[in-house]
């Protein structure tokens, strides 16, 4: 059976239940698990036994966080609200190294760009979530209308290379890619394709699933080809992280 199937690909070892709130955002480091939260907090988590680290829970938003993420050596997180406020953490000791304050608007999301700005028009919806693949090559994005869609984010032009119209009933919420192919769930062997990687999602309608990356020969054509639905929330998904090793998915 399908759900069968999941359990092969992917095995649920452990779940975190401390927030009094909504979990909104999950990110790893190569030490560390850090969850944010509707409840104005972020817990960090160690990943030898998923214990909650000393300095932890971090407040210092007024209102609902939307987003975190590890710098890249795993020594400083960022955190983002409602309330306008970026705040820089260190993971160690818990102080704040830094607010960044934007006046205007609420930051929904922490990224980083490194190449000239381009617009991408396709979605009839309100899009929930983007993410560039590893190598910069690609862009997926997910809408609240439960559809996916690919992009050339290199030299592409206005139109997705590939549409998934229901990757969730109710829509996606967020996506992560992973870092490696990991051991969860082996590519098949297939001649005329390859799997460049794993791709999470998730929705509002409780499931977190998991699709390959294929890109056919000649580069020509890619696509996404759903893996597994992982079933055991009992509620709307808001976010879900890949470890950097590829091989723990985190889900909140």
């Amino acid at each position: 059976t399908t759900q069968s199937m999941a359990d092969s690909l992917a095995t649920l070892f452990h779940t975190i239940g401390a927030h009094t709130s909504d979990v909104t955002a999950v990110a790893f480091s190569n030490e560390q698990l850090a969850s944010a939260s509707s409840d104005k907090t972020v817990r960090l988590w160690s990943l030898e036994d998923y214990s909650e680290v000393p300095c932890s829970p971090l407040c210092g938003h007024s209102y609902n966080i939307h987003s975190c993420a590890f710098s890249p050596f795993g020594t400083i997180l960022a955190s983002c609200s409602t309330d306008g406020k970026c705040i820089l953490w260190d993971v160690k000791s818990g102080e704040k190294l830094g607010t960044l304050e934007h006046k205007n608007n609420t930051i929904l999301f922490i990224v980083h760009v490194t190449f000239s700005h381009r617009t991408f028009d396709g979605h009839e919806a309100s899009i929930n979530c983007c993410m560039f693949s590893p190598d910069g090559a690609f862009l997926i994005s997910g809408s609240s209308n439960g559809d996916l869609r690919i992009w050339d984010a290199l030299y592409g032009t206005n139109r997705n290379l590939f549409l998934e119209l229901e990757a969730h009933d109710l829509g996606v919420t967020c996506c992560d890619y992973s870092p490696t192919y990991g051991s969860a769930a082996k590519p098949d062997n297939n001649l005329s394709c390859q799997v460049l990687l794993m791709f999470a999602t998730a929705g509002f309608d409780h499931n977190v699933k998991l699709w390959d990356f294929l890109s056919y020969i000649g580069g020509s054509k890619v696509e996404l080809s759903h893996r597994a639905t992982l079933k055991g929330h009992e509620a709307s998904v808001m976010a879900v992280s890949f470890n950097p090793s590829g091989h723990i998915l985190a889900s909140g």
